[in-house]
């Protein structure tokens, strides 16, 4: 009736980083740059992803790293 799709949390932020790149990559730095105890650097920050299940959007955190 409605043609809705449920979907993982992680397709789920894959998608919104794909979708607003500019945003997302911005709105990532911000938690990045927030998190200062300890401070993770961009390469330690594309990881958490990881850690916490979010295998998608760890791959395009790592692919835009160097934004981060």
């Amino acid at each position: 009736m409605y043609d809705i799709e449920s979907i993982s949390a992680d397709a789920f932020l894959a998608q919104i980083v794909e979708l607003y790149q500019s945003e997302a990559l911005a709105a990532l730095r911000v938690l990045r740059t927030h998190n200062n105890n300890p401070p993770f650097t961009p390469s330690e920050f594309t990881l958490d992803p990881t850690a916490k299940g979010l295998p998608q959007l760890a791959v395009l955190a790592e692919q835009h790293r160097r934004l981060l």
